[in-house]
């Protein structure tokens, strides 16, 4: 997974943080308003650990998207459960995880519909994206070809250059939990396109 951190100000750069880790197998990147995705992250990051501590696992994938989803649909993001927000929300949600060994993709669009299939994009340049995506994707690529395919997709639909500085990615592989990588592992896979 991988994401452009677009500078509007020295401030909300800092705090941009656009890839979130919900449990050691799933994660959630957004697009759009940065105050409604952390809202909604932090719900259903709360969900996660809930369903964990109860039950002893966490919940699937498609879970967290209903969450969303209904969140979403009923804005309701404050804590107050009888309000809601007139106001529609303003982001994107690309969950990814795996499940019983079995990666998963889900997009929940700002109207609470989501989607599951194998390559999904989200944001500006989205369809490009997901055109570049479907021509170089192969089922059973190396890890260092689906960083440099990630990284050529995100290069040829952004308009800035693209470095380790405004650059997120994160990785789950078979073998390991989903890990956030650092910004040498960043500098290293920019070196190779």
């Amino acid at each position: 997974i991988l994401s452009e951190k677009k500078k509007k100000n020295n401030i909300d750069f800092q705090n941009d943080q656009k890839i979130h880790v919900l449990d050691k197998t799933k994660g959630c990147c957004v697009s759009g308003l940065i105050s409604d995705s952390r809202k909604i992250i932090d719900k259903v990051r709360i969900y996660c650990e809930n369903k964990f501590f109860l039950l002893n696992s966490y919940p699937n994938l498609e879970d967290c998207a209903e969450l969303i989803n209904k969140l979403t649909v009923f804005n309701n993001i404050s804590n107050d459960e009888d309000k809601n927000s007139t106001r529609p929300i303003g982001a994107s949600f690309l969950l990814f995880g795996k499940d019983n060994n079995k990666f998963e993709l889900i997009k929940v669009e700002p109207s609470g519909c989501y989607i599951k299939k194998k390559i999904l994009t989200i944001g500006e340049g989205s369809n490009d994206g997901l055109f570049i995506l479907q021509e170089g994707y192969r089922v059973n690529m190396k890890i260092s070809e689906t960083k440099i395919l990630a990284l050529k997709t995100l290069r040829s639909i952004t308009e800035s250059t693209i470095n380790e500085g405004n650059i997120e990615a994160a990785m789950l592989t078979k073998t390991s939990n989903l890990t956030i990588l650092l910004k040498q592992e960043i500098i290293d896979t920019l070196r190779m396109i």
